[in-house]
């Protein structure tokens, strides 16, 4: 996981490009990652540093024959980081993602406590449903009235049911490699949490999806980022209103709007 997390937050860093990665693993999560990412993977450091434009090698492998390899080899202006200062960074990134997949999660759980209110609404109304067929069947007789009532008490177990996935969907972890996801799906799922928005929500949603494929990328995250923009625009419309969901893809990016 350490190598995973030091590409990641090397990527997303500002004025940081990550030149390249080698790994002797070929499957090594972190050449994986940099292939998804696009940066250029070596299962070799001469090949890698071949690679023009480094200025900085860090030097993660722990190998003890790795520095004099990388002496060899280097250019004279590049510098680079190994040994203690390495595992230090090492460790420090590790605990940084640790830090933010905790502060992302307290972030959906204080979430649900804006929504509290309308999820226990929606919850009374399928369970007081149940309750009360429960009580006719005990006094029918009729077996076509009876079999009515158990069809009334299993689409409201339905209901119920949708209800728990969906929290169960939101309050997921984050993974710690991208998977395939359908954006379609994903919007679908946050339009459902973003109901429990507002008590009475009468939001109009219109979808506009054109053909797009599935995307790798982190599910739980993504679902976290389109329910707080649908949450939102619902807020702000004060429950009342129109939410228009659109995906189109643009040259070789997938557009997601929500208006």
């Amino acid at each position: 996981k350490g190598g995973t997390a030091l590409i990641d937050l090397l990527a997303r860093g500002a004025g940081v490009e990550v030149c390249g990665v080698a790994d002797k693993n070929p499957r090594a999560p972190g050449l994986r990652l940099a292939r998804r990412l696009n940066i250029p993977t070596a299962t070799n450091v001469a090949e890698l540093m071949a690679i023009d434009g480094a200025h900085l090698i860090v030097d993660v492998t722990g190998d003890t024959t790795m520095p004099s390899q990388i002496a060899a080899a280097r250019a004279p202006h590049v510098e680079t980081m190994s040994g203690n200062a390495a595992r230090l960074l090492w460790t420090l990134v590790q605990e940084e993602q640790e830090l933010l997949a905790q502060l992302m999660q307290a972030d959906k759980l204080a979430t649900l406590g804006t929504f509290a209110a309308q999820i226990a609404h929606d919850l009374k109304n399928p369970l007081y449903c149940i309750r009360e067929f429960a009580q006719f069947i005990e006094e029918e007789l009729d077996p076509s009235r009876i079999k009515e009532y158990s069809h009334e008490i299993l689409m409201a177990d339905t209901y119920l049911t949708s209800i728990v996935e969906g929290l169960t969907a939101y309050t997921r972890s984050s993974c710690s490699e991208p998977e395939s996801v359908r954006l379609a799906d994903l919007l679908d799922q946050a339009v459902k949490m973003a109901r429990f928005a507002t008590v009475g929500n009468e939001v109009e949603i219109v979808r506009d999806y054109h053909a797009v494929p599935s995307i790798h990328a982190d599910q739980a995250e993504l679902l976290q980022v389109f329910v707080n923009l649908i949450t939102n625009a619902v807020q702000a419309m004060n429950g009342q209103g129109r939410v228009t969901l659109a995906i189109q893809s643009e040259a070789d990016k997938i557009l997601v709007c929500i208006t």
